[in-house]
């Protein structure tokens, strides 16, 4: 949080008292009627830095993005141009140059659909200069043929002949040969490339609940007076099976902290991955993947957020931002008044009913919250006409400005609340080397009420992923009928110990976790981390406050001090260069008196599968790293994303090995 902020919520909590026992409404009118001027100030300040669109930054962009393009760094390069784009004035020409410029990094990188989209673009503006209309043309052709499109290639030679003829080009023969050389395709030499988008979402196996919107027909919503609202397994449920697949009701892109900026390569409306996204024609930060979200999104919110994008105030409120949204999704759908029960829940036309009754502790209000909402009313009073359009519309629940504003802020503190207790963080994988994605990143935070119906356990069923702006829910065990389907709040028992968990689960969402491992410690993490008696061999749970113990089994007693040292002098051996007889003693020596599950032993089963995969050594890196994965497995669960990351990487290092091992025998087969 903005250190600036900071003090505005601290100078509130010294001189205002936040009354207790009263509605929402009435706390934030209270406080709205407080002399705010600290807050019109902070707002003032704010856009004292606005950025605004800026021709010679863009240019100062674009030219950056040209250096990373001749050193080959297209990755670095496309974000720079994006960036000129961004702070180039619409349809203007420096705009134009933006997207040529990054046309040309997607075509290196394959993904002709996209640049062909920014090259279309520029040809249809009269922005872009002629001369350059040439060099454009010819790389359309190239990405026309290498999608093997005949047709419209055809079309794009026909039109580079007439360009050549009626346009006088002082460069023009340059291009002579690059032309000759198209016309030569005819069109059978290449393979086709597909580049269309898999909908992932519409080809999942699922059949929703009439009765329970984006949830699953084997799944159910129950209510009781002691769990409420809570998920139950209709019938049985196999493994693998797909319980929810919801749309996010709203999202709110993660700014990065170090540039207080939004992915560029993100659809600000839809979440859907774009190289060739199209910027806001107002502030520096959205980018669009296509005209149609671009418009949605004007319409339904961005309108009234724009302003605040031109300045950093949406980074420094952080939460306040999906609140809005919440409350425009609500009032755009006039969904004031209306009622609804505990047995059907959800609706993919008007879901703010159901998001605005989702749990929220008033108790928990802060001055945080409070402060946050009256800058937003504040912020929508005297920058935008929020107010004027919402008192003209014939739903609105008020017509006074003053009471609107109060009744506006209310609801965002209320939603502020919601948000801090049900929303998830919408992460996607990040492309590696290969193929595969290796990283995940966290790109937005979302509210998918139906999904925040489960309840927490520290070991939950389920498990989930994004497609986009959509979650999927999968079960990760088999589930018996009547059994109640768990979530994780993101307090994972193999994460944390107990009374961390207890601890988190109470401040955050107000309740002791009674869950299958906070009921039993014996399936706590720390079983796994045990010793191992040398005369007998059993098993040995270490009390890290004690100096020593003894073998429930054979009585004998063990120095836990010299076991601790000697342990520490492995891990430091291990820390340094070592070949393969010093990790071998590590792992013989560790055998001795630590249990095959413990951490420190599987570290160094891991050290030694990567020192053979450096070597190409085949049969001893599969040796050792089924040795690390059969107990990895019991340690972070047999169904965590991490181990497909873990054996799409084992995978990499077989067919490195594979390479040598032919490069190798191709070697001595030459020089025999």
């Amino acid at each position: 949080m903005d250190e600036s902020l900071e003090n505005l919520i601290q100078f509130y909590q010294l001189k205002y008292n936040i009354s207790e026992s009263k509605s929402i409404f009435d706390i934030f009118s209270e406080f709205f009627n407080y002399n705010l001027n600290a807050i019109d100030v902070w707002i003032e300040n704010q856009f004292v830095r606005r950025v605004l669109k800026n021709q010679i930054t863009s240019n100062s962009y674009r030219k950056q993005g040209n250096t990373f393009f001749s050193e080959n760094n297209l990755k670095q390069s496309l974000q720079l141009y994006t960036k000129s784009l961004c702070f180039a004035l619409p349809l203007s020409e420096e705009y134009m140059l933006a997207l040529a410029n990054r046309s040309a990094v997607t075509f290196e990188r394959k993904n002709y659909e996209d640049s062909l989209r920014d090259i279309n673009i520029c040809l249809s503006s009269f922005t872009y200069p002629k001369n350059l209309k040439p060099k454009l043309l010819l790389r359309k052709a190239d990405c026309l043929r290498e999608l093997k499109r005949q047709d419209e290639f055809s079309l794009c030679l026909d039109e580079i002949s007439e360009l050549f003829r009626n346009v006088s080009l002082i460069s023009q023969d340059r291009y002579i040969e690059k032309f000759n050389k198209l016309k030569e395709w005819k069109g059978h030499d290449k393979k086709t490339v597909s580049t269309a988008v898999y909908d992932s979402v519409s080809n999942l196996d699922f059949e929703e609940n009439s009765d329970f919107a984006y949830a699953s027909s084997k799944i159910e919503l129950r209510y009781n007076k002691f769990k409420r609202r809570h998920v139950v397994a209709k019938e049985n449920i196999s493994k693998g099976d797909i319980l929810f697949l919801e749309k996010a009701f709203i999202f709110s892109l993660i700014f990065d902290v170090e540039t207080r900026d939004i992915n560029t390569e993100i659809c600000y409306h839809c979440l859907k991955q774009t190289v060739s996204g199209i910027s806001c024609d107002s502030c520096v930060r959205c980018i669009f993947c296509d005209t149609t979200c671009k418009e949605q999104s004007w319409n339904e919110y961005h309108k009234y957020e724009c302003m605040g994008m031109q300045t950093d105030m949406w980074y420094h409120l952080g939460i306040t931002l999906p609140a809005f949204k919440a409350f425009c999704k609500g009032m755009n759908a006039n969904s004031t008044g209306i009622q609804i029960n505990n047995i059907c829940f959800g609706s993919k036309f008007n879901n703010y009913p159901y998001f605005n009754s989702l749990v929220y502790h008033i108790d928990k209000i802060n001055m945080s919250a409070l402060v946050c909402s009256a800058i937003l009313v504040r912020y929508l009073s005297k920058y935008t006409n929020f107010f004027q359009s919402y008192l003209a519309e014939p739903h609105c629940p008020e017509k006074d400005l003053h009471n609107l504003q109060k009744f506006v802020g209310s609801c965002i503190t209320k939603h502020i609340l919601q948000l801090e207790n049900n929303s998830t963080v919408i992460e996607n994988w990040i492309d590696g080397n290969f193929s595969l994605p290796t990283e995940k990143q966290s790109v937005a935070c979302g509210i998918f009420p139906s999904v925040s119906l489960m309840n927490h356990s520290c070991k939950p069923n389920i498990s989930n992923y994004f497609i986009c702006d959509t979650i999927v829910v999968r079960a990760v065990n088999d589930i018996k009928k009547e059994t109640e389907i768990f979530n994780c709040y993101g307090i994972h028992y193999r994460a944390m110990r107990r009374c961390e968990r207890q601890k988190q689960l109470l401040d955050l969402y107000n309740f002791e976790c009674k869950c299958v491992i906070c009921s039993d410690q014996t399936q706590e993490m720390d079983v796994f981390n045990t010793l191992i008696c040398k005369k007998c061999g059993y098993n040995i749970a270490e009390d890290l406050t004690q100096s020593f113990c003894y073998c429930d089994s054979c009585k004998s007693r063990i120095d836990l001090i010299q076991l601790r040292e000697m342990n520490s002098k492995i891990q430091i051996i291990l820390e340094g260069e070592v070949d393969e007889d010093l990790l071998l003693y590590c792992l013989n020596q560790r055998k001795q008196f630590l249990s095959e599950t413990h951490v420190d032993l599987q570290d160094t089963y891991y050290k030694l599968y990567e020192f053979y995969a450096r070597k190409g050594l085949l049969l001893k890196l599969i040796t050792y790293f089924e040795c690390w994965l059969k107990n990895e497995k019991l340690r972070i669960g047999e169904n965590a994303q991490i181990l497909g990351q873990l054996l799409y990487e084992i995978g990499l290092s077989l067919i490195r090995s594979l390479d040598n091992v032919k490069s190798y025998s191709k070697t001595q087969r030459i020089y025999a």
